[in-house]
């Protein structure tokens, strides 16, 4: 695969799960999830968009639970024979990669740019994986798996470094803080201007999504490396860089409105509007800055 994965769509039945249905008399009422799944994907998130497909309409409100209410992660109802088309619909089928386990998961692989099958997937669909994990689903697999594609693609994870700042593990609690509940856009676009104003370029790089896009009155850019880029050449350029927050409003979808006045080298300052745009995995996936007039 030339390019690295831009977006990482994996099954729940059979991945994230080990494939059972518990049943009684009045139907489906569980499924076995694994441990330590989510916060694989919490260090891969800042990398990739993550969504969840299942083809378990009757067992929809199960990985509901798990996967959109406690993992506060995107999932969508996908038919198991539906997902290649329903993939190249949304996305560059070259620029997903695929975690699966059934008999149709074979057909994804053979169209996405990168695949991961778990250990106790089907033999013809292990076969045309590029990665096999070592696990079964529902025992790590979708851990192991995340590790990888960090390795691969990113940057691999390193038990000597510490963990990135405000992302949420376990379901709830973040690195170094108290429990994270929900991705608050409001508290997440706060967080970005008080590092922002410090100048702390490790904590932006954490915050921001791989994709993320800036424009502002004097020039845009695409991209983590090219923001963080400008973030750099900016507080470079500058002795001094302070921004007040004088009004943070959520306008929905995820976006927020920050009025702002900067302060630059103690001397000029700036009468400026923000409009920071947060995604479903926390990150800040877009930034839009308006200048307004110089303040006396």
């Amino acid at each position: 695969m030339a390019t690295k994965p831009k977006v990482l769509v994996i099954d729940v039945d059979g991945v994230m799960t080990d494939g059972s249905f518990l049943y009684s008399d009045a139907g489906k009422f569980a499924k076995r999830f694994s441990a330590d799944d989510h916060d694989g994907l919490s260090l891969l998130k800042r990398f990739m968009e993550i969504i969840f497909v299942t083809g378990d309409r009757r067992g929809f409100p199960i990985s509901r639970k798990r996967i959109a209410e406690d993992m506060k992660m995107p999932l969508e109802l996908v038919s198991t024979t539906d997902r290649l088309a329903w993939i190249q619909s949304r996305w560059n089928s070259d620029e997903v990669a695929y975690i699966g386990d059934g008999i149709f998961d074979g057909l994804v692989f053979k169209g996405v740019g990168y695949s991961i099958s778990v250990s106790n997937a089907l033999e013809p669909t292990r076969r045309l994986a590029n990665f096999v994990t070592t696990r079964n689903g529902g025992d790590r697999a979708v851990a192991e798996a995340a590790l990888h594609l960090l390795e691969r693609f990113f940057e691999p994870f390193d038990l000597s470094r510490s963990l990135p700042e405000g992302v949420a593990f376990s379901g709830q609690w973040t690195a170094g803080s108290t429990p994270a509940g929900h991705n608050d856009p409001m508290a997440i676009a706060r967080s970005y201007l008080e590092n922002f104003s410090a100048g702390r370029l490790n904590k932006l790089e954490a915050a921001f999504d791989n994709e993320i896009s800036l424009v502002d009155w004097e020039t845009s850019a695409q991209g983590k490396a090219a923001v963080l880029d400008v973030a750099k050449s900016l507080f470079e350029s500058v002795d001094a860089l302070a921004i007040d927050i004088r009004a943070l409003n959520d306008i929905g979808n995820g976006e927020v409105m920050a009025e702002l006045t900067i302060t630059i080298n103690n001397t000029t300052r700036l009468a400026v509007v923000d409009i920071i745009t947060v995604n479903t995995n926390g990150m800040i996936s877009g930034v839009r800055a308006f200048r307004g007039p110089e303040l006396s």
